[in-house]
């Protein structure tokens, strides 16, 4: 082997250059030393040019570094048998440096507009938010993140153990409308984030950037940063703010008059520090369209939703004329309605398991063939329109169960409406996902994504899945006590 590698080296007219550091730099694709270590000899080859070896430096905020390949050439001194093995090349990043006209809020000059903003008052809103600030757990959690900074800065029970006997927020118990496995790779849209603060018990109001303008959206921050109990949320394009990466969330806890600037609570803090950014620059930030939706982003106003959660709640939809999904329940209803929802997030799952259906049809089938008795009765019973029951006949999701429905000859199902099936899939809580193959799951996504839907029917479905994790919870959490 050594004289193989004598060989290479004299073809390539390297040299080799004993040294006690294996160095990594960005401008080296593979190093060219050597070194002994008892009775064995490393080498790492490059092409690229020699220079004075050192040890390694502090990696700066921003640099690109690029970890060595090294073969690594071991010989038994007993047995005189030779082995090899390489470890593959992979970039890593520490952080990334804030553009100029951000200012990051430690720095000297962030903590004077800090101090002149405590003055002003138009930092009510920091003092909570600060209390839960936290990083993401995943790269792409930046919705889910903030989210749970948010609704722990309300104080909202989530009625759901977090670990031991506390109920508390967290990135992984915000599941119920996208799985988690799909917002690792693919992050939520402001629908989903909408969803998931409505089914968490929260008022949420959603503004797109093309209904607004940048004197109302001033207005906005400055007078949400005023209030101890609401929070703003924008969805913003980091590109238009010279970071990079694209979609993000995060919330804005102060506003400052003089300067027009607002402090972005960025819980991506392993890429970015909290930062000043111009109003106006936010405010562009916000206009270019989301790639998934081809809609403009915006931003939310979020606050506690008093009294017990209820589908047919304002905060449910921003049409205020719009009817809830059920609009009374008796006491039997009430129980029915508990039994299937427990049956959605709690059997079903585990029938699933068992059954291990193959594809999106055998899912179906599977999930309507055990639905608890009087189901029937309780999807007769939502109250919604001819325009959705339209809707729901006009989607893939439809077409697929009217199939399995029509297919059914030995009467395994129950006697359902297609429509009412359909919109009970559309809305069952993503629980249901958690034994399901990964291709199963991806498929799901798509015939139930919420930002493919018509608007009175996105509406509609995520009122019913609200009303569907409320019973779950009434039956599947008990509160312990502290």
């Amino acid at each position: 082997m050594a004289s193989l590698f004598r060989n290479f080296i004299s073809h390539r007219n390297l040299q080799i250059t004993p040294r006690s550091h294996i160095r990594t730099d960005k401008s080296l694709q593979l190093n060219k030393n050597a070194f002994n270590s008892g009775n064995k000899r490393f080498y790492s080859v490059s092409t690229a040019e020699i220079r004075p070896e050192r040890p390694m430096e502090p990696n700066p905020v921003g640099k690109v570094t690029k970890i060595t390949t090294i073969i690594d050439t071991t010989t038994d001194s007993d047995t005189k048998e030779t082995k090899t093995t390489s470890q593959t090349t992979t970039t890593s990043f520490y952080k990334r440096p804030l553009p100029s006209h951000l200012i990051p809020f430690s720095s000297e000059e962030g903590r004077e507009i800090f101090k002149k903003t405590i003055q002003n008052g138009s930092m009510e809103s920091y003092w909570s938010l600060a209390e839960q600030f936290h990083t993401q757990s995943e790269p792409a959690y930046c919705g889910l993140a903030t989210l749970t900074m948010v609704l722990n800065a309300l104080q909202i029970d989530p009625n759901r153990l977090w670990k031991g006997p506390w109920r508390w927020y967290n990135e992984d118990l915000l599941d119920c409308c996208t799985p988690l496995e799909v917002v690792k790779k693919e992050g939520i849209t402001m629908n989903n984030f909408a969803c998931l603060a409505k089914c968490n018990g929260a008022d949420i109001e959603t503004v797109k950037a093309e209904n607004t303008n940048l004197e109302e959206f001033r207005k906005r921050i400055r007078s949400t940063c005023e209030k101890k109990d609401e929070y703003i949320v924008v969805s913003f394009s980091r590109t238009i703010l010279g970071q990079t990466g694209d979609g993000h969330f995060s919330a804005i806890s102060a506003y400052n008059e003089e300067k027009d600037m607002c402090l972005v609570m960025d819980t991506a803090k392993f890429k970015y520090p909290a930062f000043w950014s111009p109003v106006s620059l936010l405010y562009d930030a916000m206009i270019p369209k989301d790639k998934v939706t081809g809609l403009s982003r915006g931003f939310f106003i979020l606050k506690k939703s008093f009294g017990k959660a209820s589908c047919g709640s304002s905060s449910c939809s921003t049409n205020k004329e719009t009817k809830p999904v059920v609009e009374s329940l008796s006491p039997s209803d009430t129980v029915q309605w508990t039994v299937l929802s427990h049956y959605l997030s709690h059997r079903l799952p585990v029938i699933l398991r068992e059954t291990k259906p193959l594809d999106v049809e055998g899912f179906i089938k599977h999930t309507l063939k055990y639905l608890p008795k009087d189901t029937t009765n309780l999807l007769r019973e939502i109250g919604t329109t001819d325009k959705v029951y339209h809707q729901i006949r006009n989607s893939e999701i439809y077409r697929v169960t009217k199939h399995v429905m029509d297919e059914d000859k030995n009467g395994e199902i129950p006697s359902l409406d297609v429509e009412g099936a359909t919109l009970l899939l559309m809305s069952s809580p993503s629980q249901v996902y958690k034994e399901l193959s990964p291709e199963l799951k991806t498929n799901l996504k798509e015939l139930r994504d919420i930002d493919t839907m018509p608007m009175e029917l996105s509406q509609e479905v995520i009122k019913l899945r609200h009303q569907m994790l409320n019973f779950a919870w009434q039956c599947g959490c008990k509160k312990p006590q502290e």
